[in-house]
């Protein structure tokens, strides 16, 4: 039987199962559609490539079928319907122009990080054929990813800089620090402060001494 690609619409909401299905062993199919954005799709491969890439980064082996992966590829989806989201407004953008040769640098950088992590070429190439990757197809992969990134942010900074600026009453600010003050970590004391007052007694003699100049001021003020 032909291979063939199983399309599954549902907006932007999550696949029920979707980790288990994509470790499923039907031959039959390849792919499916996870989400629908715009004019632009998501495919549950691609969650699943995205779960394999940050599973590689971290050096940690993929969960298997279960809650934690579930929340992983979930996670991952949202991630890429936002990136795919930024991604058709960017395209409308005809001034972003991305750098070529800093994302060739980014892309070498990452991979030597990667590889010092799982602890050399040899492991590296190891956890990539048990991706069913190769060294290339994961250059290229990153590469792309890292084209997605770089036009991302100048998109957004180019919308920063345009944007109106936002003004906030006090009452907004304080609301607002109402709303998240139980987010907030408590600090130990670091600095206090002690007030301490003295209250001087003079002697006779001093009072003495002191009506006498304030007499004779007194009396030059008079002349």
């Amino acid at each position: 039987m032909p291979k063939k690609l199983i399309p599954f619409v549902f907006g932007l909401a999550l696949l029920p199962g979707l980790a288990s299905a994509q470790l499923a062993t039907d031959d039959d199919i390849v792919d499916r559609v996870v989400a629908v954005v715009g004019d632009s799709v998501v495919l549950q491969s691609q969650v699943m490539e995205g779960v394999q890439r940050i599973m590689l980064t971290q050096n940690a082996q993929l969960p298997e079928p279960g809650p934690e992966l579930e929340r992983l590829m979930s996670d991952m989806l949202e991630q890429l319907v936002s990136t795919v989201l930024i991604s058709q407004e960017a395209a409308r953008d005809s001034l972003i122009e991305v750098d070529e040769v800093l994302i060739e640098e980014r892309v070498t950088e990452q991979i030597g990080q990667v590889t010092e992590q799982v602890g050399g070429q040899t492991a590296l190439r190891q956890s990539l054929t048990g991706m069913g990757l190769t060294l290339a197809e994961y250059r290229d992969m990153r590469r792309s990813e890292i084209r997605q990134e770089q036009v991302q942010q100048m998109f957004i900074q180019s919308r920063l800089r345009n944007a109106p600026p936002i003004e906030l009453t006090e009452d907004e600010l304080l609301a607002s620090f109402q709303a998240a003050r139980a987010q907030l970590e408590q600090r130990p004391k670091l600095v206090t402060f002690d007030q301490v007052v003295m209250m001087p007694t003079p002697s006779e003699a001093s009072v003495d001494t002191a009506r006498t100049r304030l007499e004779a001021l007194l009396t030059q003020v008079r002349e």
